[in-house]
């Protein structure tokens, strides 16, 4: 018989102190509130708003993104589609490379809420508002973004260079977070 076997059957059949019986009771306990609270705040959120997507069609959340300016020379801006279920398509070209590479995933789940917290109509609305820039960095051969934004079946348009963008905004700040995420899982 395995020696470690033994041990445990050994250790099942003694009889145990109540202080070492109580010992195991409470990590036990400690275990199944620490597992509850888990579950709540990283998990019950997206099943929520999977639920509520299922019982209403409407409720959705898509962005696209596309990089425009400089990288436009030599025709390796990224793009990226983002779906409702935080599922995504992104087509980049490595360095030192020319060929552009299609890359799929899920976005991690703190990012798909960061997201869905931020990006709201009211948001939307505000700066996707055309307005006549004085500057832009694709100007000087830097990089702008352009987002086009469907939101429960209303599209919305917010482009770094001629929408009333807010860069420290909360939106514009977790938008910004998906490129930081694309470039650091290269």
């Amino acid at each position: 018989m395995n020696p470690v076997f033994s041990v445990i059957i050994l250790a099942i059949l003694t009889p145990m102190k109540r202080q070492d019986l109580l010992t195991i009771l409470i990590t036990f306990a400690m275990g199944l509130c620490f597992g509850f609270y888990v579950y709540l705040v990283g998990y019950a959120p997206t099943s929520d708003r999977v639920s509520t997507a299922i019982e209403n069609d409407t409720d959705s959340l898509v962005i696209t993104g596309e990089a425009y300016g400089g990288c436009l020379r030599v025709g390796n801006c990224p793009t990226f589609n983002i779906a409702d279920d935080g599922s995504y398509r992104y087509f980049y070209t490595p360095l030192g490379s020319d060929e552009q590479v299609l890359r799929e995933g899920v976005l991690p789940l703190t990012l798909q809420q960061q997201l869905d917290r931020n990006v709201v109509r009211t948001a939307l609305e505000a700066q996707s508002r055309q307005i006549q820039p004085v500057f832009c960095e694709s100007f000087v051969d830097g990089i702008d973004v352009n987002y086009d934004i469907s939101l429960d079946g209303d599209d919305y348009t917010l482009n770094s260079c001629g929408t009333d963008v807010v860069a420290d905004s909360p939106m514009w700040q977790a938008l910004s977070n998906i490129w930081t995420y694309f470039e650091r899982t290269g």
